[in-house]
């Protein structure tokens, strides 16, 4: 009895990952987001170069250093219960500050993804940590402009010297910019937003 299997499909498979891999290893090392892969033991394994510049250390340094190294009470707490879900097989994103070696801290999103090994059980997660710290201070610093704006404005109410204007403004295209910054934080607790707008 003789078996005759073709094989061209699979070869052209293992072809196109191999060719892949140059590319995903470029990427992995040029991303400005964080790449940080830990164990079931929630150590580190590995970090792209971006995820090492947020921590401050070099790699040598990072690996088998426990991920809660870096956080404060708060977020180990958020850690012990987003790593819960990560044994359950569940990806989420949340929003995490965490403190680098060199003592500065970060406020990131971590978006973390359970790695399973190949006869299913959990090995570890891999988490894509944006820094967000910069938009933050963009944030607060409207928010001061946004207040020293509204003290101004009261001290022209109360020398009647405000006027009142009425200006058009397009509701939809406002609460849909609201609503992509946002996304995250709606998908991390399951709140859907239903917008209808006419035309």
């Amino acid at each position: 009895m003789v078996v005759l299997t073709d094989i061209n499909e699979r070869k052209a498979l293992q072809a196109a990952k191999a060719a892949d891999l140059p590319m995903l290893r470029l990427r992995r090392e040029r991303t400005d987001q964080g790449i940080w892969f830990i164990d079931e033991q929630q150590r580190t394994v590995d970090a792209n170069p971006a995820m090492r510049r947020l921590l401050a250390l070099p790699l040598e340094q990072l690996r088998g250093r426990p991920i809660r190294d870096f956080v404060d009470e708060d977020g180990a707490a958020l850690l012990r219960e987003t790593l819960e879900r990560r044994r359950r097989g569940q990806s989420e994103a949340n929003e995490i500050s965490h403190r680098a070696a060199d003592g500065t801290r970060r406020h990131c999103v971590n978006n973390a993804t359970p790695i399973a090994g190949p006869r299913g059980p959990l090995t570890g997660s891999v988490g894509l940590w944006t820094d967000i710290t910069p938009l933050n201070a963009v944030l607060g610093f409207a928010q001061l402009l946004d207040l020293i704006n509204d003290v101004r404005d009261l001290a022209r109410i109360e020398a009647g010297a405000l006027r009142q204007q009425s200006q058009p403004v397009e509701l939809c295209g406002l609460v849909r910019e609201y609503e992509g910054l946002v996304a995250g934080l709606m998908a991390q607790r399951d709140v859907r937003l239903a917008l209808q707008c006419p035309g």
